[in-house]
């Protein structure tokens, strides 16, 4: 009996890890590989650099990366972030997790709900890009942000889930908001890669633009970021290939 019962064991262990091995290798769908390309000068807005810290360095474990402020004639002023890393260099999924919804949560920032999508496609010479959208605000509700951004893993967009309970975690301690938001990033992004049956080990990118927000009025400012994407950013196609 105990030599059934441990063929029966062996044999859903085999069936459990060859089924996932399969479902993730076996004719995976073709998809179109994407890749964002920045713009080095932007006529009428001057790049104001502002440097990494050393723990934020080796989160990312990328040199390949742009954080400043982009600043118009007008006065208009966008925060803008990008990096990129390698196939060979990224470190599994774990680079693609830094999202607002995480490392803004953890610099003490509060989400905040002011009618804002959860999500905005934005285009680029005619081809719309799903981009995350939240709003952030400081602790003591002196300024809030609309944050935009968006994540390509092995050319493709990488969307997470929608907005997690904000008014609870608003009257959440700093490091409750921390937890909850790390692992809703997580959960949902281990979900939606199984289900395109996509690898974490292949090329990333992230790029986030933000702009600060006039009292409750966040769509000037969504609309403003819009704007500038289109002069920061260009989608490149790099053809179509399996997963």
């Amino acid at each position: 009996m105990r030599r059934i019962w441990l063929a029966w064991i062996t044999g859903i262990f085999v069936l459990t890890v060859g089924g996932a091995c399969a479902w993730f290798r076996l004719a995976p769908p073709a998809s179109e590989r994407l890749r964002f390309e920045l713009a080095a000068e932007i006529p009428g807005w001057r790049f104001v650099p502002e440097p990494v810290s050393e723990t934020v360095q080796e989160i990312l474990a990328t040199t390949n990366l742009v954080n400043g402020m982009f600043v118009a004639e007008s006065g208009e002023r966008v925060t803008g972030f990008a990096a990129e890393w390698r196939a060979e260099d990224s470190r599994s999924m774990s680079v693609v997790q830094h999202t607002p919804d995480i490392c803004w949560v953890g610099a003490g920032w509060v989400p905040v709900a002011l009618g804002q999508p959860d999500h905005v496609d934005l285009p680029f010479e005619g081809r719309m890009m799903r981009f995350e959208c939240r709003v952030f605000g400081t602790p003591n509700g002196e300024r809030r942000e609309v944050v935009v951004w968006c994540t390509l893993l092995g050319g493709e967009v990488l969307e997470e889930s929608g907005r997690w309970e904000i008014e609870r975690a608003s009257a959440a301690s700093r490091e409750s908001r921390y937890r909850w938001a790390t692992r809703r990033v997580a959960g949902s992004q281990f979900l939606r890669n199984v289900g395109a049956r996509r690898s974490g080990d292949g090329q990333k990118q992230f790029v986030r633009l933000s702009g600060e927000v006039s009292g409750r009025d966040w769509e000037p400012t969504l609309r403003r970021l819009e704007r500038f994407s289109g002069m920061w950013l260009r989608v490149i196609s790099q053809g179509t290939a399996p997963m």
